[in-house]
């Protein structure tokens, strides 16, 4: 295991979510690893209709608004402690969702809680269970 608990494989536990907004994923994968500056993450699901999807993006933990060139997405990524890590994104200044990945005391489960805004403003919480499966 790497030096920084957050760098590993994970899999999601479906059983264990929690979504206000839309299905959760039948499977997933959330790949944390060591980027140039900060984290490369790569997220690969199977949605609840069963098609496969695909997310990579990286982030530096420095609290500072990084442009994805990309998405035009402002990201800012805060490492609040050794077991929190706070995402959020934004598109022209307005906040467009954010994430709080914990870690249990044990390192062997991350908890993704997710919080966004529907088109009209209602906001929701999306929560998913991931299990340390190995190294990045």
């Amino acid at each position: 295991m790497s030096d920084d608990p957050f760098v590993g494989i994970w899999e999601l536990d479906p059983e264990q979510c929690d979504y206000q907004m839309g299905e959760p994923p039948r499977q997933a994968l959330y790949t944390i690893q060591k980027g140039v500056a900060g984290y490369r993450v790569i997220i690969s699901w199977t949605t609840a209709e069963g098609m496969n999807r695909n997310a990579v993006y990286e982030t530096i933990p420095d609290g500072s608004v990084h442009v994805d060139e990309e998405t035009g997405l402002e990201i800012i990524t805060t490492r609040v402690d050794e077991h929190t890590l706070d995402t959020s994104a934004r598109r022209s200044g307005q906040l467009i969702n954010q994430a709080r990945r914990t870690l249990t005391e044990n390192g062997q489960a991350m908890i993704v809680t997710q919080t966004g805004w529907t088109a009209e403003g209602e906001e929701y919480t999306n929560r998913a269970v991931y299990h340390y499966v190995g190294q990045a």
